[in-house]
């Protein structure tokens, strides 16, 4: 708000724009109502004026046509394949004709015939003798082309013959309606012919009247005639045209005025034809009129918005001030401005500064913002609440979308032979990605959520496609890298909203887990059925560790072996080998450390080596290395000392059907038996009580395959005092009782069959 008396001094805004706006108000009013008093006086001459050049424009434009017509006809007529063939007309036969050259000069008649800027519906050359005529769709008789397929009354087919023999040079008639009795349809078309003197043949074209004017463009219901030497009309735009009778012209008139009917004429230069163009007085009249209002409403309302915008700029200064310094336009730098008003100066300096702070901030938000936007799709993907909303610009997009996880598998010693960090190879990697969908996809967006784990959000409703083939073609480029790394691509359903990118991203992850242990990079699209679970059964397990402690490396290698086997026969995951492969490793490691028999290194050197792995060979070789290793080291050491373990599981393997205790056994030692049963914790991990239980419970899965045995007799010969403890145990180390372990294998059985 200005304060009092700042209003009305002289280089204030308020006298500077009210003065200015009263000036350009005189000199609208003044030159309006000039221009009102010129025109109303000057208006009929001009609408002459203005319809004389219509005509002129339309005769100059139709004489054109006559004029290109008139050089395709005398092209067509000197064309030496159209004297060859009158040549080889006057024989008579047919069989002398050229039928090559009469093929290509008819294709040549059919493109000037096509030419829409002649408007021909056909052009001939005419042969007396024969009397053949020669047109677009090739020879035919001079007689039926004039009695079936060009009809007329005004032209009759003697009229040709009497217009053969006159052999004018290039003549045009008056147009006519033309019945075809093939296609039984008339058109109104408009004869033209040409020949030389004394010519021997002639060239006739009918042009199309109704398309010839449509060149006319004039005034609103005016009508165009074209008139021959004699008045006859050539051409009418209209039939009521056609039928009109003119006014005596005197020949150098350019207009008259006749029975309230403007009459406009043009000579033609090319055909001789003199163009009448006919207005109505009340057509101009109502034109005239019409545009005298029109001057006076422009005036009033030019007048009206002087006056209403003068006041309300000048009453209310104080509000577009306060808008301008309010509404910046964004992105535009103010220009270099210097008034002598010092309101206006003042907004510039203001603009000036608010802009290069903007620049400032734009650059900053600017290079934040690929950082932004990878920071928001990764907090929908991990469900991060950041209890702040992101801005949209910054944020992910909406629609529907793909989402398409990439699962790296580095080959570690191949990247530190080339010196390359995961790191650096990932970064790359995503950029690659980015470009190559970005090329089909423009509104995609390509990150890396974890150190081996690179996505794409693509915005598209199609799953196949131009998706499938950029994905294909990423594929032929991470396979010839697999020396280095493997690649596993997930590409998860059409979902609708971004708030379901936790969900394409869990499908994508579960989809991940389909990899197969293959060196080549794969591609999954649905989420496949696979085996649940690979290990070793409890008793597979017991067998193994029971080896291990034994010594025997070449029964725990061929239980690893037939494992993996299993496997592969199964198509297991890259997952669920590797996973059985770590569990194998570190049970085994700990087992030596129980033996207090330690292989060399760690078990971390082992598990590295399995990083490596690809391939279920690879896997074995890795695995058979480290279990011969162990169990050797396991045998040397039991070679040391006394084999008191051995003699314990030997004993309870012949005994355990009866009632055994850990005091038999240490009496039979001569040893105590807290000492004994420590010894036994000690070196194999387990208590006597669990390898008693585990032998008698193996033994018990055995006996319950044989139906004819009862379950307490199967508790009697195990060495049980009752079927009541057998049952409880059974239980508690399969988790059922007998009687459902046993229901559950006939019915294995029955359906294995």
């Amino acid at each position: 708000m200005f304060a009092p008396g700042q209003r009305f001094r002289t280089n204030s805004l308020f006298v500077k724009l009210l003065f200015h706006f009263l000036i350009i108000i005189i000199l609208l009013a003044s030159y309006n109502l000039w221009s009102l008093n010129l025109y109303s006086r000057n208006a009929e001459k001009e609408i002459i004026n203005h319809n004389l050049s219509l005509l002129k424009n339309t005769t100059e434009t139709l004489e054109n046509q006559f004029r290109s017509l008139k050089g395709l006809m005398f092209n067509l007529y000197h064309d030496g394949r159209v004297k060859a063939l009158y040549q080889q007309s006057l024989t008579g036969d047919k069989r002398d004709y050229d039928y090559t050259m009469i093929r290509n000069l008819v294709e040549q008649i059919r493109n000037d015939v096509a030419n829409p800027y002649y408007q021909l519906e056909n052009l001939m050359v005419y042969y007396p003798s024969p009397a053949l005529l020669l047109e677009k769709d090739g020879l035919v008789a001079e007689h039926s082309m004039f009695s079936r397929f060009y009809i007329s009354g005004r032209y009759p087919f003697t009229f040709w013959q009497k217009q053969w023999k006159e052999g004018q040079s290039f003549s045009i008639f008056p147009g006519a309606s033309f019945y075809n009795e093939h296609t039984q349809s008339s058109r109104t078309l408009m004869p033209v012919t040409a020949q030389t003197v004394n010519g021997d043949y002639h060239i006739l074209a009918f042009v199309q009247v109704n398309k010839l004017m449509q060149a006319f463009s004039g005034t609103p219901q005016a009508e165009l005639l074209l008139l021959d030497d004699n008045g006859a009309v050539i051409a009418a735009s209209s039939k009521e045209a056609d039928s009109r009778l003119l006014p005596q012209w005197d020949g150098v008139s350019r207009w008259l005025l006749h029975e309230d009917t403007y009459y406009f004429f043009e000579k033609g230069k090319e055909s001789g034809a003199t163009y009448v163009s006919v207005i109505p007085y009340k057509t101009l009249n109502a034109t005239l009129q019409r545009l005298n209002w029109l001057a006076v409403l422009l005036f009033a309302v030019t007048l009206l918005i002087g006056i209403t915008a003068s006041f309300l700029f000048s009453r209310s200064i104080h509000r577009p001030v306060r808008d301008i310094l309010a509404g910046f336009v964004p992105d535009k730098k103010p220009s270099v401005y210097h008034s002598k008003i010092s309101e206006f100066n003042q907004i510039h300096a203001r603009l000036n500064g608010l802009f290069q702070e903007r620049n400032r901030m734009n650059q900053e938000l600017n290079s934040s913002k690929s950082l932004l936007t990878n920071y928001g799709y990764i907090t929908r993907f991990k469900k991060i609440d950041t209890g702040a909303p992101l801005s949209r610009e910054s944020m992910i997009g909406e629609g529907s979308f793909i989402l398409v996880l990439y699962r790296l598998y580095y080959r570690q010693g191949a990247m530190n032979q080339m010196l390359l960090r995961p790191e650096k190879a990932a970064a790359r990697i995503r950029e690659f990605i980015g470009l190559h969908i970005r090329q089909s996809f423009p509104e995609s967006h390509t990150l890396q959520i974890e150190s081996n784990e690179i996505l794409s959000v693509v915005y598209t409703e199609e799953r196949n496609g131009a998706l499938r083939d950029s994905i294909e073609t990423l594929k032929q480029t991470f396979d010839r890298d697999r020396q280095f790394y493997l690649v596993t691509v997930a590409v998860s359903s059409v979902f609708q909203q971004s708030t379901d990118f936790d969900k394409a991203y869990e499908e994508t992850l579960m989809m991940t887990r389909q990899a197969r242990p293959v060196e080549e990079t794969q591609i999954f699209w649905e989420l496949e059925q696979t085996e649940g679970h690979f290990m070793f059964t409890a008793e597979q397990e017991h067998e193994f560790f029971v080896n291990v402690q034994a010594g025997n490396d070449t029964y725990c290698i061929q239980l690893v072996t037939r494992m993996l086997e299993a496997m592969q026969k199964h198509r297991a995951t890259s997952e669920q080998l590797s996973r059985f492969a770590e569990w194998l490793v570190v049970k085994t490691w700990k087992t030596m450390e129980l033996l207090k028999a330690p292989c060399e290194g760690s078990p971390d050197d082992i598990l590295a080596q399995l990083q490596d792995c690809i391939t279920t060979e690879h896997y074995r070789t890795v695995l058979i290395q480290f279990i011969s290793s162990s169990v050797r080291t396991v045998k040397v050491k039991r070679e040391e000392q006394y084999d008191i373990i051995e003699f314990v599981m030997n004993y309870l393997e012949n005994h355990y059907e009866e009632d055994i205790s850990l005091e038999m056994l240490a009496d039979k030692l001569n040893m105590s038996a807290t000492y004994l049963s420590g010894y036994i914790k000690e070196k194999t991990g387990h208590n006597f009580t669990e390898h008693l239980n585990r032998l008698r419970i193996r033994t018990a899965k055995e006996l319950l395959e044989k139906p004819e045995l009862t379950i307490k007799e199967i508790s009697e010969r195990l060495g049980y005092s009752n079927s009541t403890s057998f049952i409880r145990m059974f239980k508690r180390w399969t988790g059922v009782p007998p009687g459902d372990y046993r229901k559950t294998l006939l019915f294995q059985k029955e359906h294995s069959r």
